[in-house]
C-alpha cells in the first residue's frame, strides 16, 4: 500500500496520535521499503489508542483492496 493510503487510514481511524512526528516518519519509512502488515501494525499499535486485532484487519483489507487495483492495472495494459 502507498504512504499516502496509510496516512489516510490513520487519520481515518485516529491511529498513532501519541506517536512524535518522527516516529510517523518512521512508520511511512517502514511501509515504504516492504514492511509486512503485522510490523506496521505493531508500530501503530504502540502509538494509538486502539487494538492491535482491529488495526491488523484494517490493514490487511486496504492491502487487499491495493493489490486488486494494481491487477488491473496490469491487466489494462
Amino acid at each position: 500500500m502507498t504512504n499516502q493510503k496509510l496516512r489516510e487510514l490513520c487519520i481515518k481511524n485516529n491511529w498513532f496520535t501519541w506517536g512524535s512526528n518522527e516516529q510517523y516518519k518512521k512508520l511511512f519509512d517502514y511501509n515504504y521499503n516492504g514492511a509486512f502488515i503485522s510490523q506496521l501494525a505493531v508500530m501503530i499499535w504502540i502509538c494509538s489508542d486502539a487494538e492491535l486485532d482491529d488495526i491488523t484487519r484494517k490493514l490487511e483489507e486496504a492491502e487487499e483492496e491495493w493489490q486488486r487495483v494494481q491487477e488491473v492495472c496490469e491487466n489494462e495494459q
